[in-house]
């Protein structure tokens, strides 16, 4: 109970909804989470992205630092792609919203287990149009 405590943003309903998210990530809707060294946007080639689901469930997150500066960019990009998820026909624009409003409610324990997610080592799989 105590641990709970701990991790809790001290609002039952945000902690619901963390909950839901690390449901996401553990279950087959997302298939696989990759790190790679930059990420190209696979419907525009001369962009570059933050982070990218696939419709296969992957997650790409860039540790490219003009896109993400470090490790908690990355986790703040990793909720944004489990919010693709969670909510498919939400736009851009409400994801955005919504990532920035959960990440600025989330406790930092539970930030934490967000980078717990991020690879460690980089991969050279990219996604493919």
């Amino acid at each position: 109970m105590a641990n709970k405590q701990r991790i809790s943003s001290g609002n039952k309903r945000i902690d619901k909804f963390f909950e839901k998210i690390v449901n996401v990530l553990n279950s087959d809707e997302v298939e696989a989470i990759y790190l790679v060294k930059s990420l190209k946007d696979p419907d525009r080639k001369k962009e570059y992205l933050c982070g990218y689901l696939d419709e296969e469930g992957i997650i790409f997150l860039s540790k490219d630092k003009r896109k993400n500066r470090n490790k908690n960019e990355i986790a703040q990009t990793l909720l944004h792609e489990v919010l693709h998820a969670i909510f498919p026909k939400d736009s851009e624009d409400i994801i955005y919203a919504k990532e920035e409003y959960y990440w600025s409610v989330f406790s930092n324990r539970q930030k934490e287990i967000l980078r717990f997610y991020i690879p460690n080592k980089i991969s050279r799989i990219q996604p493919t149009p």
